[in-house]
Order: C-alpha cells, then sequence, then structure tokens
C-alpha cells in the first residue's frame, strides 16, 4: 500500500484542504445520511477524519451488495445508497480495496502529542485478482506525491531514532515539532 505521511496540525488543515480542493481530478466522498454518500467537488471543512477522495478518471465506483453481482454507483455527483457497508461506517465501502479511490486519514486533534495523518493508496496490492489502478491514477497518485514534496519539508518521524526522513511536515505542525511541543 502506498502511503504519503504527513504532520499537520489544526492550523495546516486549510492548507491541506486548498491542496486537495485545488486538484481538478479528485472528489471528496461525503455522507448525506446513514448509509448514503455523495460525490463533491469541493468541501469548506474536512467532514471527518477519515475521507475517501475518488479519482474522477479512474471511473465508475464499485456499488458492493451481499450477492456477487458486480454493480456499479450510477452517477456518484447525485448520490448512492450502500448496500453493504464496510467495517467503518463512516466512509463509503467499495470492497477490500478500490483503486481509484485515495484515504484522507487526518490526525490533528492532539494533546500535547503530534499525531501522523496521511494519505493512502492500495495501488495495484489486488491486481492478481483483476482490480488494476488506472494509469492515470497512477499519476495523480504521483502528482499528489510530488506536489507535497515541493511544498513541504520531509523530516523524520518523531518517535523514530531520527535517522530516515519519512514525513512530509506542514509549516504549523513543523514549528511545533522544532520548538519541542509533543510528548
Amino acid at each position: 500500500m502506498a502511503t504519503i505521511k504527513l504532520y499537520v496540525n489544526k492550523k495546516d488543515e486549510r492548507e491541506l484542504l486548498d491542496l486537495l480542493n485545488s486538484e481538478k481530478e479528485i472528489a471528496f466522498l461525503v455522507s448525506t445520511g446513514h448509509k448514503k454518500w455523495k460525490a463533491v467537488k469541493t468541501v469548506t471543512e474536512f467532514p471527518n477524519k477519515n475521507l475517501c477522495l475518488w479519482h474522477t478518471k479512474s471511473g465508475p465506483l464499485p456499488l458492493v451488495s451481499k450477492t456477487k453481482i458486480k454493480e456499479e454507483i450510477e452517477n456518484p455527483w447525485d448520490g448512492w445508497t450502500e448496500k453493504r457497508t464496510g467495517a467503518n461506517p463512516n466512509k463509503p465501502y467499495f470492497g477490500p480495496g478500490w483503486p481509484g479511490v485515495i484515504q484522507l486519514k487526518l490526525r490533528t486533534d492532539y494533546d500535547g502529542e503530534i499525531k501522523m495523518s496521511y494519505l493512502e493508496w492500495i495501488g495495484n496490492h489486488y491486481s492478481n485478482i483483476g482490480i488494476k489502478a488506472k494509469e492515470s491514477t497512477k499519476k495523480l497518485w504521483s502528482r499528489l506525491k510530488r506536489e507535497i514534496g515541493k511544498k513541504y519539508s520531509k523530516i523524520p518521524r518523531i518517535d523514530s531514532d531520527k535517522t530516515k526522513v519519512e514525513v512530509y511536515a506542514f509549516p504549523g505542525a513543523l514549528e511545533e515539532i522544532q520548538l519541542g511541543k509533543y510528548k
């Protein structure tokens, strides 16, 4: 699984949100009620801390049901009702790993401890069973990683031996780390 690790604090949320909102090929998948979801182009704030981002050029989203019949969500922009919910009811379920969706796990609510946030993408993990990422989605992932790499400092994990730089620190979080504001 591909991961872009991030240190983001509450002040940095707007910057991350602006970065994602500006990406023309990303839509946010937001809840509109119990088991109900909708794709939206932009959001004014993060609706929750575990969010699915749909790469719109990856093609249709699967509608998982209790039967093995493959269905697709007709129009994600109009919304849909899940037929089968995954382990986390706070995000839409597309099966074990759908390569057209990127997960954002945002950890900005902390008390003295900076937690790692991250973007996570399944990539071609399930290609052996016929679930392959489109070339355009691979390019989107590379572009996101490159864009974040250009804008933000890459530093070691704060809970490690400090030798391997692997986490992109947004400005507010970086300032807190440099000031020693973490346990």
